[in-house]
């Protein structure tokens, strides 16, 4: 495998990930639950294990995500990102709004999920405070009983009930526990663009992964098995998968050259250009790992 990491390693060039939604990270909302003797609930953290349940759904369900600690709640950060989901975070600063708000006003997605912005800061020695003051408020909106509201050009979606924490708990039920976050992420970019990468046919046990490198216009997507005997120590391939990519502006138009890098036995890849700028990509069973890359080919003479 390392040797061919060191072959494949002049094709991955700079490539850096794809990434389409942001998850809330606030170190804040975890110290809040400190005291003397450790945490508040040790098999409860509300945030914490709420970021987790909402990150591994998300990583399930093959949407293209990264955190977002709350110190880079930036307009530099969010300027990349459709869709940033705020999970049970108590501390929520006021001075992240401003940036906030004005990224939502753009054409954003907000996702607020459980309860957020009740605490003061740090400075505030995490004192509770009335939801109405709460930084977060003018973005709810008046109508606290309202699950969608528009801003500007984007939407804010409130859930009083976190799925995230639920979802981390259940354990061995999450796999069943995919579709309500399916929905919950249909309504949230209802009428949007198709995602970077849509797979709502690919098994939650097979990772999907895109790249790209703006140097070299290669679009990548690594597809690896994750389903793992641990009795047996071994590893079940993944099933033949089907999922289409969004082409980058540098590759539509253009002839395509598909194919795929793998420590394992060649693989055949289909490809099909759809209508709306997608790309449907076919990829038969991998062992263990392969990196699908589609890239531009000069047209024959």
């Amino acid at each position: 495998f390392f040797h061919f990491v060191r072959e494949a390693a002049p094709t991955f060039g700079d490539r850096a990930p794809v990434e389409d939604a942001g998850l809330y990270f606030s170190t804040s909302s975890q110290l809040a639950a400190m005291t003397p003797q450790g945490v508040l609930d040790f098999t409860r953290q509300t945030h914490a294990f709420s970021f987790w349940g909402w990150g591994t759904a998300l990583t399930w369900m093959h949407v293209p995500w990264r955190a977002v600690p709350e110190w880079k709640l930036t307009a530099a950060t969010l300027a990349g990102l459709r869709l940033l989901i705020i999970p049970s975070a108590e501390v929520f600063a006021a001075e992240e709004v401003p940036s906030l708000e004005a990224w939502v006003r753009a054409g954003g997605t907000l996702v607020i999920a459980g309860t957020c912005g009740s605490r003061l800061g740090e400075s505030g020695n995490f004192e509770r405070i009335n939801e109405a003051h709460s930084p977060l408020a003018a973005l709810i909106g008046n109508d606290p009983a309202a699950t969608v509201s528009a801003l500007g050009k984007g939407r804010v979606l409130r859930f009083n009930d976190d799925p995230g924490l639920p979802f981390y708990l259940a354990a061995d039920q999450r796999p069943t526990m995919l579709d309500g976050f399916r929905q919950t992420l249909a309504t949230a970019m209802a009428a949007d663009p198709p995602w970077s990468l849509s797979a709502p046919d690919v098994p939650w046990h097979v990772g999907l992964t895109p790249h790209w490198d703006a140097t070299t216009e290669r679009f990548f997507v690594d597809v690896n098995a994750t389903r793992i005997d641990l009795t047996n120590d071994t590893l079940e391939p993944t099933p033949p998968v089907s999922f289409n990519i969004l082409l980058p502006e540098a590759l539509r138009g253009k002839r395509l050259r598909v194919h795929a890098l793998t420590p394992d036995d060649a693989l055949e890849i289909g490809s099909q250009i759809l209508d709306d700028g997608q790309l449907r990509l076919t990829v038969p069973p991998v062992n263990v790992y392969a990196s699908v890359i589609v890239e531009a080919t000069p047209e024959p003479q």
